[in-house]
């Protein structure tokens, strides 16, 4: 039942290209920022969950 729904969808072969080329452009964004990311907010960032400081930790 349904493969019949999705075979009756007209362009249902474009639907996963498209999600792809999303998904791509949406992980090459995320790791050109982590690799142009400074080195100090990363470490920042990586401390954090066990920063048991009473005061919260602003980066600038």
């Amino acid at each position: 039942m349904f493969s019949q729904y999705v075979q009756s969808i007209e362009y249902v072969t474009v639907y996963p290209v498209v999600s792809l080329i999303f998904f791509m452009i949406a992980f090459s964004c995320i790791v050109a920022w982590a690799l142009r990311a400074d080195d100090e907010y990363i470490r920042s960032m990586e401390t954090l969950p066990l920063d048991t400081a009473d005061e919260p930790r602003h980066i600038s």
